[in-house]
């Protein structure tokens, strides 16, 4: 049996704050590449990423108190691979590219990401791709490749890696939400936050087993710290889990 169709006004209230969300998304993300650059120049990408997510995650845990929320964990199993994926692998690897390459460059191979995720969920879930889909998808893989090709791809070829790796982690990360969040109930903000704590401990153990210079703590590391901690992790992350 169908159901009825959504008044088209009900449809419109619920697209609303999906786009509100992923505007904000854009603003909060784009202007991070630059602050995330300006931040492993006084610390190393290890710290400066450990430092990212476990302060995030504390951050989120205190709005959870604080909004009398419960603190047990859901989905453990699944939430942890979602925390190496999303946390990790995403700002681990994100942030040692940009020791080495531009911010521009770098995130415009993290967000390959959409073509990750329509591979993975061809393979993984059995969705089916329409003909127009990979059409478009042919199409945006000209597109990057015309906008890289002036970057002259014999350079900096570690930190390009390291790039599309995060954006191929980010895409599994978005597989495993939809999976967790498919057949069950998760409240997304106890899910952002747990994900992100179990993210930051590979993140953690990796600085504190590298050896590094010391961090080079001024205003203006500090100002780059609370702008990836609150805004650049914390709400963004929030926001992209948001359905």
């Amino acid at each position: 049996m169908l159901e009825p169709l959504k008044p088209m006004s009900e449809q419109k209230s619920t697209q609303v704050p999906a786009i509100l969300s992923l505007l904000a998304l854009a603003g909060i993300w784009g202007y991070n590449w630059v602050v995330m650059k300006i931040g492993v120049r006084y610390a190393s990408p290890f710290d400066f990423a450990a430092m990212r997510a476990c302060f995030g995650a504390i951050s989120l845990f205190l709005v959870m108190i604080w909004l009398r929320k419960s603190l047990k964990p859901q989905a453990v199993g699944g939430t942890m691979l979602l925390g190496l994926l999303q946390t990790s692998g995403i700002i681990g690897l994100t942030n040692w590219a940009l020791v080495s390459g531009g911010a521009g460059k770098t995130s415009v191979l993290c967000y390959t990401m959409p073509f990750w995720v329509l591979l993975f969920a061809w393979f993984l879930l059995g969705e089916r791709v329409r003909k127009a889909q990979w059409l478009y998808v042919g199409l945006a893989f000209i597109g990057l490749a015309l906008i890289l090709f002036p970057l002259n791809l014999s350079n900096a070829v570690f930190s390009k890696g390291l790039a599309i790796l995060a954006g191929m982690s980010w895409g599994m990360g978005a597989i495993v939400v939809k999976k967790l969040t498919q057949n069950q109930s998760i409240d997304l903000l106890s899910l952002t936050a747990w994900q992100m704590l179990f993210g930051s401990i590979p993140l953690i153990l990796v600085s504190l087993l590298l050896p590094s210079p010391p961090i080079q703590w001024n205003s203006t590391f500090i100002a780059v710290l609370l702008y990836n901690v609150i805004p650049g992790t914390a709400i963004a992350y929030w926001l992209w889990f948001l359905p």
